[in-house]
């Protein structure tokens, strides 16, 4: 490629894929960026000449709050996978006499093998996020109704 061709590749418009805007890029060494996140508010004026920040329209913010609603809730149910894997490992793991053999059963307990504790843990992780995972989508649901309320917020000039 000449240089003069290197200097149009990166000038390619928005209908060619952007797979060969950065492999063009890559080649002249530029760094390609990706075009930014529209916001969801921007400042429009009042009657009374005082800012306002106003959805842009519907369809903007029913993606916005949907996509915040997804990120709330998977953030919460990584949480809450987390909480309920120690919870689970605490609830099913045998004493330290039962696990050295100083137990009156004379280690017959069913916690002492592994594959009975493994099946207590997953009962127990099974169980703890069926019951999380209700309140993780409410949580989400509630966080965002209340950002994506049409009552703006009114900015000083």
């Amino acid at each position: 490629m000449e240089a003069g061709e290197k200097e149009m590749c990166c000038r390619l418009t928005r209908q060619q894929s952007n797979e060969r805007v950065r492999a063009c890029c890559e080649e002249t060494g530029t760094i390609y960026y990706d075009s930014p996140i529209l916001p969801v508010r921007v400042p429009k004026q009042n009657r009374t000449n005082d800012f306002e920040l106003d959805f842009v329209n519907e369809r903007r913010r029913q993606s916005g709050k949907e996509h915040c609603e997804r990120l709330l809730s998977s953030r919460c149910l990584a949480g809450a996978r987390a909480g309920c894997a120690l919870s689970a490992s605490r609830r099913c793991k045998p004493s330290l006499f039962k696990m050295l053999g100083f137990s009156r059963s004379n280690g017959a307990d069913d916690l002492c093998t592994w594959e009975s504790r493994e099946a207590c843990e997953s009962t127990h992780m099974a169980s703890c996020l069926l019951a999380v995972g209700l309140s993780c989508t409410e949580y989400a649901r509630d966080t965002c109704d209340a950002a994506y309320t049409y009552n703006a917020p009114t900015l000083n000039r």
